[in-house]
């Protein structure tokens, strides 16, 4: 029996490849699904939190993003992304004991790249980010929510655009402060917003060419990363 995530490989490479494709999601009327599979159940009121996040931040793209769990069914979608939520993603469970986070940072997700391009796959760190967000208490659920709503934004950006670089600062950026993660509002950069909908081929191509520079040295994932509060240089726009 082929696993769910291989069988809706073939669909979502067909999706990501389509004629003129040169690297961003093509279709940008329609609806982007998310797929979603979790090592663990995800809180509700966490999920909650997460997927009014990923709204709020894609809102001035005008992309409409909708929420659904991998199962075994073959489908079909215009466009998607399968996003993994590894870990535990309940903010009441257990912290484990762990160090002061290395100077060059902790990742929060990755989304995976084969030779040279972005697929449609991203992974979201929990226990990580648990670890940022801190100890259980009142609001924690909301707080943790609006975290992996930020992380998954960020990898989605990368998915929307087919760029591996980073933006100087918001939610493009590549390192993530705590405060990134669950102040009250955090935003992509103008810059950033319009490169997930260029306005010409040209736009895109320019993209892609950026991307190869800053993409070097890192032929498997985009990844971002927290550090404590001071961020260290970032990949030019």
């Amino acid at each position: 029996m082929r696993h769910p995530a291989a069988l809706l490989l073939n669909i979502l490479l067909v999706t990501s490849q389509a004629p003129g494709h040169n690297g961003p999601m093509p279709y940008r009327d329609a609806p982007l699904t998310l797929l979603y599979r979790s090592d663990r159940a995800i809180a509700p009121r966490v999920f909650s939190a997460m997927e009014q996040e990923v709204r709020s931040v894609f809102s001035p793209t005008g992309i409409e993003i909708d929420f659904e769990a991998v199962t075994p069914e073959l489908r079909v979608y215009v466009q998607a992304v399968i996003v993994r939520f590894q870990g535990d993603c309940r903010a009441d469970a257990p912290l484990e004991r762990r160090g002061p986070v290395r100077n060059n940072g902790e990742e929060l997700g990755v989304t995976h790249i084969v030779n040279g391009r972005i697929l449609p796959f991203a992974d979201i760190n929990c226990d990580t980010i648990r670890q940022i967000v801190g100890k259980p208490g009142v609001g924690q659920d909301q707080l943790l929510g609006r975290a992996l709503g930020r992380v998954v934004g960020h990898e989605l950006y990368h998915v929307l655009t087919g760029y591996t670089g980073h933006g100087h600062s918001g939610l493009a950026a590549a390192v993530f402060s705590r405060a990134d993660l669950v102040a009250p509002h955090r935003a992509f950069a103008e810059r950033d917003l319009a490169r997930m909908i260029p306005s010409s081929q040209e736009d895109r191509a320019s993209d892609s060419t950026s991307a190869g520079r800053c993409a070097a040295g890192r032929p498997r994932h985009a990844a971002f990363s927290f550090v404590p509060e001071v961020k260290p240089p970032t990949c030019p726009d």
